[in-house]
């Protein structure tokens, strides 16, 4: 019998697409669109261009490593303690940006969503709520956070698609290269 599951594939696929096709990727073009559309294109192609550079050596280098083998791990073998030492330093560097960036940006999303039912506007409140809301679906595991993550994704899928869909109407040759 194979252990091939649809719906781990499913969730493992929608795992990738939530991180690689985040908020970053959708705030690229909004925030790249003031420089004209062809000047976005070009800066959009290059980002593109060197992520995938970075993937193909990235994928290059964990093929030389053991099967378990993580960021600290290659980094201690190519780079020695002290590049070890860097690399969580990036990491922490990382990752406390990744916090300061969802919590700035999702905190004040859930204090507008918890105005529709008359909670007061504040941004204790807002931080806490989101904290708890988030720091307990972290703590029920790692089940509960694919099938929100899968959730959310396929809601950013849907939501993308029909703004593409609704937009694409307004779109016209001469008003994307004035």
């Amino acid at each position: 019998k194979s252990s091939f599951s649809w719906t781990r594939f499913l969730s493992g696929s929608l795992m990738v697409f939530g991180t690689t096709v985040g908020a970053g990727m959708l705030g690229i073009p909004l925030m790249t669109a003031g420089s004209g559309f062809l000047s976005a294109l070009l800066i959009t192609f290059i980002v593109w261009l060197f992520m995938t550079i970075t993937g193909i050596l990235l994928l290059e280098v964990t093929f030389g490593m053991p099967k378990e083998a993580n960021f600290i791990t290659m980094s201690s073998k190519l780079l020695g303690k002290s590049g070890k030492w860097v690399t969580i330093a990036f990491f922490l560097f990382l990752y406390y940006a990744f916090i300061v960036a969802y919590f700035s940006g999702g905190a004040p999303l859930l204090g507008e969503a918890l105005s529709f039912f008359y909670v007061p506007k504040s941004s204790w409140i807002e931080l806490s709520a989101f904290v708890a809301l988030f720091g307990g679906i972290v703590f029920w595991g790692a089940k509960i956070i694919s099938r929100v993550n899968s959730f959310l994704s396929i809601g950013m899928l849907v939501s993308f698609t029909a703004v593409i869909a609704l937009g694409a109407s307004g779109v016209s040759q001469e008003k994307l290269l004035t």
